[in-house]
């Protein structure tokens, strides 16, 4: 799995030096990768915008952006968040309501949360792109919910919240 993760802080090369580096270990490495709406508008600018990319993911997988990836994902913060499989399958999630003081760590902790959710698979043809959407989203939300980076939830944290979002 690859984050983007772009933060202009790290690179000293210049930014398009940066993007081209960045996109070709990406293409060259990546199965699964995960973006923010904003990361794909900046990733590939005049291609695609944040919100064209949040609602069809699935673009990503195509010639010109990941098309070597299984599984894009597709993060937008309080918009939530997609995903699209090479197989065809696409979901969009909707962000939790949690009582948001910090979104420090929020994208690491949703990475963090989707590659929980696949390592508890018995194969990775056991994957169900929503349910992993939602543990993911929920981790990402939780972590919100605490000051500072490493507020990371206990899982019976992350089940109950999405248990209680699942009920009608």
């Amino acid at each position: 799995m690859v984050d983007i993760n772009w933060r202009p802080v790290f690179w000293s090369q210049e930014e398009t030096h940066a993007r081209q580096m960045i996109l070709d270990y990406a293409r060259r490495y990546a199965s699964f990768v995960k973006i923010t709406d904003e990361e794909a508008e900046w990733m590939f600018p005049g291609k695609i915008r944040a919100q064209e990319v949040l609602e069809t993911p699935q673009i990503l997988l195509g010639d010109g952006f990941f098309p070597q990836a299984d599984l894009v994902l597709v993060t937008a913060g309080e918009k939530g968040c997609g995903g699209a499989t090479r197989e065809g399958r696409t979901h969009r999630q909707e962000a939790f309501e949690v009582d948001a003081v910090e979104t420090t760590g929020a994208g690491d902790a949703f990475s963090a949360g989707i590659l929980h959710y696949l390592l508890q698979l018995d194969s990775l043809e056991d994957f169900d792109l929503k349910e992993g959407l939602e543990f993911a989203s929920a981790v990402g939300a939780l972590v919100t919910t605490k000051y500072g980076a490493w507020s990371v939830p206990h899982l019976h944290e992350v089940e109950t919240l999405v248990s209680e979002a699942s009920r009608p």
